[in-house]
């Protein structure tokens, strides 16, 4: 113990004390010796701006609807939390993992795909929930559902050569709604499942598809949207 508490005291003076660092620099094919001095007051200092940008990240709200609407803007810089089109999630699948029944999630024009990582998810889709409308068209400004222009502020869902771009299950309803998009790229050239719908796939649902193009979508039946025990609503 008393080796312990010497160890400690030492370590303790010498933070006290300027602690002179000799770091090596080429200069005209010369060495040149220069100090680097870390005191206590430098080191605190860092301590400080860590604390900091834990106490900054930690005021950040998590992704969630605000006043019922979840915001999408792929080309949001805020604090891409959803809540409004200044914060807008840019990625519509974090949308769609916090949006409850009732709400609605609102996209600005841009380019959406269903996964980002390396190699790609070809089973990952926007699946659709039960009770949630997911609205395209918005050019980022709106405060109003009617106030979006879906043929000027092209929404475009890309599945990206994955199997399905959308995709609705049995829980899906008339309370389900997808609006204004151009959705493509789907490509549902796989085995059972995986090789119908390349656009959209329904199986015993029946959302309500409204303002929605579907193109350059293969599968080897149902290109565009395949249906298999459901009834959408189809606009």
């Amino acid at each position: 113990m008393k080796t312990y508490a010497l160890s400690l005291l030492v370590v303790l003076a010498t933070m006290a004390l300027l602690l002179a660092v000799t770091a090596v620099f080429a200069q005209e094919g010369e060495q040149t010796f220069l100090p680097i001095v870390i005191t206590e007051s430098t080191a605190a200092a860092s301590v400080q701006a860590d604390e900091d940008q834990l106490v900054s990240a930690a005021d950040v709200p998590s992704p969630d609807c605000e006043n019922g609407i979840c915001y999408v803007d792929d080309t949001a810089v805020g604090d891409n939390n959803c809540r409004s089109w200044a914060d807008a999630c840019t990625d519509l699948q974090v949308a769609l993992d916090v949006v409850k029944y009732g709400e609605q999630i609102w996209v600005a024009e841009g380019i959406y795909y269903p996964d980002y990582s390396t190699p790609p998810d070809r089973d990952a889709s926007f699946v659709l929930k039960q009770g949630v409308g997911i609205y395209g068209g918005f050019d980022g400004s709106e405060t109003q559902l009617e106030q979006r222009d879906w043929v000027t502020n092209i929404t475009t869902l890309n599945g990206n050569g994955n199997y399905h771009v959308l995709y609705g299950g049995a829980d899906t309803d008339e309370t389900t709604t997808v609006d204004g998009f151009v959705v493509t790229r789907g490509s549902a050239l796989g085995s059972l499942s995986a090789s119908f719908g390349g656009g959209m796939l329904i199986e015993d649902g029946s959302p309500s598809v409204k303002h929605v193009i579907f193109e350059d979508n293969l599968a080897r039946s149902g290109g565009g949207v395949y249906v298999e025990y459901g009834s959408p609503t189809l606009f």
